[in-house]
């Protein structure tokens, strides 16, 4: 065999191109730029007032400002650029067209400056009325100006303890939460989202069945977030109640403790779903169905079959040659042009119905109820090895349920469940959602040394996809769908 040294230096030599060559190669652009920025100047007051029955009685009292930035520069790609080659002249591109989102996720930035002043007073007393009895009482004034304006959020805490080892609290308050500048200037984040499309049916494209989410398809599309400047406030009344046992004597280093909570949140910021957007483009497509002038041939929006795109046919005329249920009248469609709207965007031509994304804003919609029981069971002991603590930490989530919500007039993927716990939720109003879950810790320390083994584990909870894909699935699909994900445990 050959060697050759110089063939052999030159391979294995590390020659890295230059920036000005990479640059030529692939010109660099900023995806996106955002900075933000938070001032905090707080004043606090604090002492004692007068003697209870339980006990001194203290106070706190104090005023807040903060001093909020948000600022994003999105990439200009993002409103597109004139870069698709139309067409060549003597070997050299002589005709260009726009493209659109032609870098990745560059639609997912805008471009906003947003300031957010607010100042706050707030006010906090514990007064224990009664032996063994404590009670806080706070009051907090919050204003952001401007549509947001001012709120004031009270809150009452009360906690006895009947006997030492037993001590029982309960509370209630509530709170809003103003909007970020991140949503109200660039929206939600983008996510995905799954539910029934009416459209995605070729029958109802043809006029054949109605639009109604009883003829609908289980789809899936990107979505993106909006801009929401006239979003509202968010408010919660929240409860909860429960008790701590830490027993003396032969259980001593044993403690147990419940608490009961309950949130029923209105106004949520939440995505608009996707049944929501479908509801704008179901309307226009209803305005131009009844025409028969409106449609065209489904075979002709396939750019690599056929050679002329959107030709017109009439369906009526098709019906009585071939029959209404034919595939002629089938391939007759309703021109897919006709009833494009903001915030959906599909691949046209298509021969099928293609979504590339959706848009969503951000909207105060209905009511959320959710309620169910944290519990903590901890033991401690000592022994010639060191001390050890094991823990157990549970969550049940009894519901969460969700009311008046635009586009989930039929529940959760259209298929009547409103109760999101211990489901997958729809993956944009609610992401999956298990009901029971929690972790066991057992920790070892002695001296300067420690050890901690956690297990984490979450219960079984229903896939509510899981019918809606079933009748679409090929064989060795529908072997693997299953209504239940199992239980697991992590160590």
């Amino acid at each position: 065999m050959f060697y050759n040294p110089l063939l052999t230096s030159l391979t294995n030599a590390n020659v890295a191109n230059n920036d000005e060559l990479l640059n030529w190669i692939s010109e660099p652009h900023l995806n996106d730029d955002r900075r933000n920025t938070l001032g905090v100047w707080d004043a606090v007051l604090t002492g004692e007032l007068i003697e209870l029955r339980g006990g001194m009685s203290a106070f706190a009292v104090g005023a807040q400002r903060r001093d909020r930035t948000a600022a994003s520069i999105g990439s200009p790609l993002s409103d597109g650029t004139e870069n698709a080659i139309l067409a060549f002249t003597n070997g050299v591109p002589s005709s260009r067209g726009w493209i659109d989102n032609n870098l990745s996720c560059a639609s997912c930035v805008s471009t906003y400056d947003l300031n957010q002043d607010t100042n706050a007073l707030f006010a906090e007393f514990s007064l224990p009325f009664w032996d063994n009895v404590e009670s806080q009482w706070a009051l907090r004034w919050e204003d952001y100006g401007g549509a947001i304006g001012d709120e004031i959020s009270p809150k009452v805490a009360v906690s006895w303890r009947p006997v030492d080892d037993l001590l029982l609290r309960t509370s209630w308050s509530q709170s809003f939460r103003a909007p970020n500048p991140g949503i109200i200037g660039d929206g939600l984040d983008s996510s995905s989202t799954t539910f029934l499309d009416p459209l995605r049916n070729q029958q109802v494209r043809a006029g054949l069945l109605p639009p109604t989410f009883q003829n609908a398809v289980l789809t899936s599309s990107f979505t993106l977030g909006a801009p929401a400047p006239d979003v509202g406030n968010e408010y919660a009344d929240t409860y909860s109640a429960g008790f701590m046992w830490t027993p003396s004597g032969a259980l001593d280093g044993l403690s147990l403790q419940a608490d009961f909570w309950r949130f029923e949140v209105r106004d949520r910021v939440l995505p608009e779903s996707g049944s929501s957007a479908m509801k704008r483009q179901l309307a226009a497509f209803n305005a131009v169905v009844g025409n028969p002038a409106n449609y065209v041939l489904n075979s002709s929006l396939d750019s690599q079959t056929s050679p002329e795109l959107f030709i017109k046919c009439d369906p009526t005329a098709l019906a009585a040659q071939f029959g209404a249920s034919s595939p002629q009248r089938l391939n007759c469609v309703v021109d897919p042009r006709l009833y494009q709207v903001d915030g959906v965007e599909e691949s046209l031509p298509s021969p099928i119905r293609n979504l590339i994304q959706l848009k969503l804003g951000a909207i105060n919609a209905g009511e959320i109820t959710a309620d169910g029981v944290d519990v903590k069971v901890g033991y401690r002991w000592d022994s010639d090895l060191g001390r050890f603590n094991l823990g157990l930490d549970y969550t049940f989530i009894n519901q969460y349920t969700l009311a008046n919500v635009p586009g989930l007039d039929n529940g959760l993927l259209d298929i009547g469940i409103y109760n999101a716990a211990g489901t997958t939720g729809d993956g944009n109003l609610v992401r999956s959602m298990p009901d029971h879950k929690g972790h066991v810790t057992l920790n070892w320390s002695r001296g300067n040394h420690s050890a901690t083994a956690i297990t984490r584990f979450i219960g079984e909870y229903t896939d509510i996809s899981a019918k809606l894909r079933f009748a679409d699935s090929n064989p060795f699909v529908k072997g693997l769908l299953s209504e239940t994900i199992d239980s697991y445990a992590a160590l």
